[in-house]
């Protein structure tokens, strides 16, 4: 799949210089559960663009909640031990993702089962509303944007920590952290109340995810895990460190109901 970045942008010596700096660090992370960055350059005619790999099977998490209204536990859990890890092989490199959030996990079932993270050029993308509306502007989506986001400040990657936290939240219970019909309404909750207990949301949930969640969408980024890893731990602690091997066989047998599994 190759992504072309606006014109613009492409005429910005600005951003092309740093464009081509940051995406090459990107081409670099390599990782199971990222979708890979395989080039990134000037063509001729000085467009950018950015080469990745394309996936055409599977669902994004996003669907699949949709789908199932929310997911087991163990399966949560593991899914987000997948991206946590990812995360991490990214943050090792001084990538932050800025937009963690269930569109952006991919799904396959045919594998049986391997989630990735797509889209690790969204921090370019950081990059590109940065250079235009300067620093301090709001990026990434709201439902999973941190508080320091939010408030247009320098975010790290407790930031996507705290995105996969609030993954988390929605995979166990079929809704976001919070709920508002404005925009600016759930910014304000994010950033005076903390997120309801994930138990008091929906049914049939181990209490240990109360505190694993809450410590992920902590305002404060100093309270939340240090690092995507420990929050993927801690996820599949919570659901009973049940073996992946398990999960993958429920999964294997559930999804390929599906439709579109079931025409491949």
């Amino acid at each position: 799949a190759v992504k072309v970045i606006a014109n613009e942008l492409a005429r910005d010596r600005g951003f092309r210089e740093r464009f081509l700096r940051e995406a090459m660090i990107a081409v670099a992370v390599e990782h199971p559960h990222v979708i890979p960055v395989y080039d990134a350059d000037e063509a001729p005619g000085g467009h950018l663009f950015i080469a990745m790999r394309y996936v055409s099977d599977g669902w994004n998490l996003a669907g699949l909640i949709a789908q199932r209204g929310r997911l087991e536990p163990r399966l949560a859990a593991q899914i987000v031990s997948d991206v946590a890890s990812a995360l991490d092989a990214a943050h090792a490199r001084d990538l932050v993702h800025r937009d963690v959030k269930p569109s952006n996990i991919l799904t396959v079932y045919l594998r049986p089962h391997h989630s990735t993270l797509s889209y690790l050029g969204l921090s370019l993308r950081a990059l590109w509303f940065t250079m235009l509306c300067g620093a301090g502007a709001v990026i990434g989506t709201v439902d999973y944007m941190s508080p320091e986001q939010a408030r247009g400040r320098e975010v790290d990657q407790r930031t996507d920590v705290y995105g996969l936290g609030a993954t988390l939240f929605e995979a166990l219970t079929g809704q976001v952290p919070f709920v508002n019909e404005s925009n600016e309404g759930r910014l304000l909750a994010k950033v005076q109340e903390p997120a309801p207990m994930v138990t008091q949301v929906a049914s049939g949930i181990p209490p240990a995810f109360d505190a694993v969640v809450a410590r992920a969408l902590a305002r404060d980024p100093d309270e939340r895990y240090p690092s995507a890893g420990e929050l993927g731990r801690a996820a599949q602690e919570a659901a009973g460190r049940r073996s992946s091997i398990g999960v993958r066989r429920e999964i294997g047998v559930e999804v390929a109901r599906h439709p579109q599994i079931e025409n491949q």
